[in-house]
Formats: C-alpha cells, structure tokens, sequence
C-alpha cells in the first residue's frame, strides 16, 4: 500500500480495531459509560467546524487524528456495550442467590463422552421472595439421559441447581476456556442431575437459526441414507455442512499433523469454492448490465443458502461477508480496491460482533485474504506457464505460499506447530475439496427427486472422501510431517508480520528504506529470541500440576525437565497434552526424564538435573524436597529434618502430628491423588501452625522458581 489515505476503509478500521483490542486485552470495560462516546464526538465535530472554516491543509491532520480517536474511541466502548454484564438486568449484579432459573437454550445441544453440552440465555430468577426478570448466559452440562437427549434448541427449561462461575485453567499455559467462554459473553456454568430441571415451553427461536440447523440436519440423514458412514461421513459433515462433532481426536490429529486442518473447518475456502463454481456457470451473464445484475444477486442467494445449510456459524458468515463484497466489486465491473473492501467487511463484522476480533478463525481467515492479495501477482508473474494443467498447479502452489505466509505466525502463536509438507498437502486437498464439495452438493440435490441418482453420487462421494482420509494420513505419517514445539510470543507474531509486510513492499517498490526497516525489525526480533533462550537455559522451576486423580511434578532445570508421575498418567495421553504438555512447550524443554513414583525400589541418583537421596528425598536446585506417598511413614524424632518443600500424595498414612513432630518445613503441597476428606483433615490440622498448605486441586499447580 503506497498510502493510507488511497484506502479510507482501511484507515477507519485499524483505529476500530485497536480501540477494540486495547479494551479486550489490556483492560476490560465492563461498566464503561458509553457516554464516553460523546466526548470525542463533540471534539470530532469542533475541529471539522474549524478545519472547513480554516480552509488550510496546513492543520488537516487535526480532523485526520480526531478521526481516528472517534473511531478508536468507538471499538473501545462497543466493547463494554457487547458484554452482557454491563445490563442492568445482568443476574449477578443483585448478589442475591437464586433458588430456580428460567433459561431458553441457545445452540443445538452437543453430547459428549459423559454429558451433553449447550449453552442458555437467563430470561427469569427466583430468589427467597418472588421471581424477577434477568439476563445473562450460561454453559449447561445436562447428565445424560433420555430427557436431555431430547432437549432442542429453542426449549426453555426451569431447574434449581448451583450457577458457579467458570474455573479459570488448573495448570501453566493450559487452555484457558474461561477467557475463550468469556470472549462469547458465557461467565458462568451449571451442571444439571437427572430430576433437577424439566423442558416448560419451546419454540420462540431465532426463525433463520431454527431453519438452518433444520436443514443442516435433513442434510446429514440424506447423507447417511446414500451409503456414507465412519470417518467418512464425519469428514464430508465438517467440510460440506459445517458440523464437526462427530471427528475423532485421532482424525484431527492426522489432519492436523499433515497441515489440512483448514480443509475441515467451513471458511473462505467452502465459500469461496461455493462463490467460484456459481460464477464460472454464470460466466454468460457478464455481457450485459442486466445480466450482470441477476448474476450478481444469484451469487449472493448460493452464497448465503450454502451459509443457511452449514448452521450460520461465525466463520461461515465472516467468509460469506467477504464474498459477498467481493461480489460487489464484480458488479458492473465495479474497480474497488480489495483491501477497501476487505476492511468494509471486517468493519462491518466488528461492528455486529467486536469479540469476532479475538477468534482464531476471524485472524487467519484476514490474514490469508491480506497475504494472497498481497503476494499472489507478484510471485505469479514471475514465472509465466503457457501449459493450462502446469500453469493451474503454479496458482495453486502460489496461493498455497501466500496463504501460509500470512497465517504461519499466528499459527505457531496459537497451536505451537508447522506442517513441513503443506505445499504437497494444498495440491492433494484443495482439489479433493472441491470435487467433495460439488459431488456432495449433486448428491443432497437430486436426492430430492432422483434417489438412483443419488446413490450413485454417494459411491462417487464416498470414493472421493476416503482418496482424501487416505493421502491425509500417509502425509501425516511421512517423516518429519509437522515441526513441533513451537513458541512465538506476541511482540514477536507482530515483528514477523512487520518483517513481511516491509519486505513484500521492498520488493514491489524496491525502495531502499523499506528494505533497511525490514532488517531493523529483524534485529529486534533475533534479539528477542536470544533473550528467550537465555532465560530458558538458566530456568529452574517446580511444578505440582492439578490432574484429577494423579500425580504429575516437573522439576525444570534449564531446557531439561525431570517428570515425577504416577504409573497411570503416561497412558492417559489426552491429559498429558491438555495439562502438562503446553507448559514444558513454553518453556522450551526438549528433554524429558521420567521417574514412575509407584515402581517400588526404584533407585535413582540423577535425573534431570535432579539429585536423589532417597526414593522420597531430593535435592533440585538446593532445595530440599521431599514426596510422602501412600505408604511413608516417620517416627517423630529430634531434631526436625529441615525441608523446603513437601509434597503429600496418594493419601499418606502418616498423621499431621507425626509430620509435624518428624519435619521443619514452610510449605506442605496436597497434590490431586489425594482424597478430599484428607485434604479437610490436614488443612483443619494445620491450620493454626506456621506451615503453608497449598492444595493443588482448588488452588491451581503450584508453580515456583527455585
């Protein structure tokens, strides 16, 4: 871009932006006076009055940084307007509790390994007196049963059980599905037994969500009906309607590894196939202005009808937004600038939605657009291919790269890995979706009135799905598939998006300073990498994580980390990755030494850095360490054995007045194997000594430098 002012959209969204991410991120609005709105306003308005009286373009900027503090100010408040806690009606601002609920469910239920999942709007509260109208959201656990698993939605339900708020994550980098619940406006949950709660009405839904996931549904029969089933179907639900609860952990996880996760999620890929095909068919239209017209609004109708069927979720209507604009600069040969219109989109979204800014989704779906408008003619040019089948697999390969160097920071931000082979996974996918995508839409069309045909469109389909599962995991299981252990930081994500940006312009400009700013943030960024490593290498840390029923401790010395675990915890891997596995990806340790606490006699001298005396004696960093397990026992002796740290697992038998009378130690941990009535039993035991007793399973791991 050679100026902002060439793109008056762009400079009116960056401002609404910010506004919007200073409010998310460094602080949180949530009474903020909306009337805070009006002072910019009025200074708006003044200094417009003064600059078109002045007449000067000497005091133009003036109006310019007013312009921006409006619509800064404008992101910033439309925040706090967004939260639902900002209502006076909000259910928790009385401070009142509340013997029932009356709430209207708010997305199709989902269920779960062992309960069913949703989420519900607070209409009415019932506290000791009367009943009273309210507002608010909720995440709803229903026990599974026949009753909930009848529960649609739209019903409204009435239960008395405890609304808590959400628990913020137990363990280090963890992932904090408070914040994530928070950004949709959900602070608080409830988990509803068999027999606490009943359906009392139905229907009064939003009329376009209730037809869509109607339809979703009849979509998902048809499907089933014309012979597709195992991870076949959970495939075709995810790309073609957008429902993906029926993947596996190990399905993602191939998909994942070989950098096709996209492939899976509905977005600007689905829709923008949805917008290509429709165009192309209706290429003939072009001739004319009239025709330009109807073709324009068909697009539109395929567009949204292909959004209608895949639910309304929040990608699909942000891909839908962006084509939708884009299909606007098609008509009548209409020659707005991409970027004025991708921003025209974006504001619009934020406008509806300013928590859209804070989604995984809405940032790589922008940052692909931005990068393939970018880089796609200058990179595609350099190479000209006269061969139709080449010069097809050269834009593929050219939107491939564009698309990864405007997402690949913030993926490794996010999800901590890169897929090695994403160039070899974009030329199997993408055509695989797009044949999955048509041959799924013949397939649910004619099923309406040729059922012959439409079981011929299955085989076809279902032999299109199980070629694209097939050359997924064998990219997947190639060697050095993905590059794992990621970290970026956040000033770090901005610096490379820097470095992008000024190299790309260097090398359509070829303006020297460019290039030189490039380098200088390259600086900084090398700089901050070297800060990291050193910070790492001279790490030494304990951590008592919080798992449910196991013992899980990490004693970190520099990149290597020594495991103490349960027998049990290496097997659940699934709690391993969500517990434990983030925090030693932080904080960069690539070698893990582990000591199985339940393999009695096991001697070890050294392990990680770690020095053992005994099997429940050790020495990390000069401390001293010891872990009382089930069947440790101590006669009270004198002197006291000075500890700097106990930890107490698996329900010791030894009592607090033995512990107290054999050690001298500060701090007593209660990891999570440990039995409630226990941790009562030692709290209360404890509680007028000078010990510090941390219990992990309500406080959180218990996290110190050493």
């Amino acid at each position: 871009m050679d100026s902002l002012y060439t793109y008056p959209m762009v400079r009116h969204v960056i401002p609404f932006a910010l506004g919007i991410l200073i409010a998310v991120y460094v602080y949180e609005p949530v009474f903020a006076n909306p009337l805070l709105l009006i002072i910019p306003l009025i200074v708006f308005l003044i200094l417009t009055f003064i600059t078109l009286k002045i007449g000067s373009h000497r005091y133009q900027w003036l109006f310019g940084l007013t312009l921006f503090l409006a619509f800064f100010a404008t992101g910033y408040v439309s925040v706090a307007l967004h939260d639902p806690r900002s209502a006076n009606g909000y259910f928790e601002h009385s401070g009142k509790d509340f013997n029932q609920f009356v709430v209207r469910i708010t997305e199709p239920p989902q269920e779960k390994a062992k309960s069913i999942k949703t989420t519900g709007s607070i209409m009415f509260v019932e506290d000791s007196v009367r009943w009273h109208e309210a507002g608010g959201n909720l995440l709803i656990y229903f026990a599974i049963d026949s009753a909930s698993r009848h529960v649609r939605y739209g019903d409204v339900i009435i239960f008395n059980g405890d609304v808590v708020p959400v628990a913020p994550p137990a363990n280090p980098h963890a992932f904090d599905y408070r914040k994530y619940l928070a950004r949709s406006g959900i602070f608080h949950q409830t988990y509803l037994k068999t027999g606490n709660w009943k359906v009392i009405d139905s229907g009064m839904v939003n009329p376009v969500y209730a037809l869509s996931f109607r339809i979703r549904n009849r979509m998902m029969e048809i499907l089933k009906a014309n012979g597709i089933s195992g991870d076949e179907f959970a495939v075709v639900s995810a790309i073609l309607l957008g429902y993906d609860d029926n993947l596996s952990p190990e399905l993602r996880a191939k998909y994942a590894g070989a950098g096709a996760l996209h492939v899976l999620c509905v977005s600007g890929l689905h829709v923008g196939i949805v917008f290509a095909v429709t165009a192309f068919l209706l290429a003939f239209l072009n001739r004319s202005k009239a025709g330009r017209l109807i073709r324009f609004f068909i697009i539109i109708a395929a567009i949204w009808s292909y959004a209608l069927i895949t639910g309304l979720s929040p990608s699909v209507q942000r891909a839908g937004v962006m084509f939708s604009f884009l299909a606007l600069r098609r008509l009548g040969k209409y020659d707005a600038d991409p970027y004025n219109l991708l921003a025209a989109s974006a504001f619009l979204l934020l406008a509806v939605n300013p928590m859209l800014i804070t989604k995984v989704g809405f940032q790589l779906s922008y940052a692909a657009v931005i990068a393939i408008i970018a880089v796609y003619n200058p990179i595609y040019k350099l190479i000209p291919v006269k061969n139709k089948l080449l010069d097809y697999l050269w834009s593929l390969l050219v939107i491939s790269f564009a698309a990864q160097l405007g997402t690949f920071p913030l993926a490794v931000y996010y999800f901590h890995q890169f897929p090695v082979y994403f160039f070899l996974t974009n030329l199997i996918v993408i055509p695989l979706a797009w044949l999955i995508i048509n041959t799924g839409m013949l397939t649910l069309l004619v099923a309406l009135f040729w059922k012959g045909l439409a079981a011929k469109a299955g085989l076809l389909l279902d032999l299109l799905l199980r070629g694209l599962n097939g050359s997924v995991n064998a990219i997947a299981t190639l060697p050095f598939s993905k590059a794992e252990g990621l970290v970026l930081l956040l000033p770090e994500v901005i610096l490379i998006y820097l470095i992008i940006i000024f190299i790309t312009r260097f090398l359509v400009s070829k303006k020297g300073s460019l290039l030189v700013t490039a380098l200088s943030f390259s600086l900084l960024l090398l700089i901050s990498f070297n800060v990291s490593r050193f910070r790492h290498l001279h790490q030494q840390k304990l951590i008592v994580y919080s798992i449910k029923g196991h013992t899980a401790i990490d004693i970190i010395n520099g990149r290597k980390v020594c495991a103490l675990t349960d027998s049990t915890l290496p097997d659940d891997k699934k709690a391993v990755a969500f517990n434990i596995l983030n925090n030693r990806i932080y904080n960069a340790c690539n070698v893990v030494e582990r000591i199985d606490l339940d393999t009695t006699g096991q001697s070890v001298s050294t392990a990680g850095g770690v020095q053992f005396i005994t099997r429940n004696f050790f020495l990390a960093a000069d401390k001293r360490i010891a872990l009382i397990d089930g069947d440790f026992s101590a006669a009270t002796h004198s002197p006291k054995l000075r500890l700097d740290y106990v930890v107490l697992r698996n329900n010791p038998v030894i009592s607090p007045k033995t512990f107290l009378g054999s050690f001298d130690t500060g701090t007593v941990i209660l990891d999570a194997s440990n039995s409630r009535w226990l941790v009562r039993k030692w709290a209360a035991a404890l509680k007028d000594s000078t010990v510090n007793i941390y219990d992990v399973r309500h406080q959180g791991a218990f996290v110190i430098d050493l």
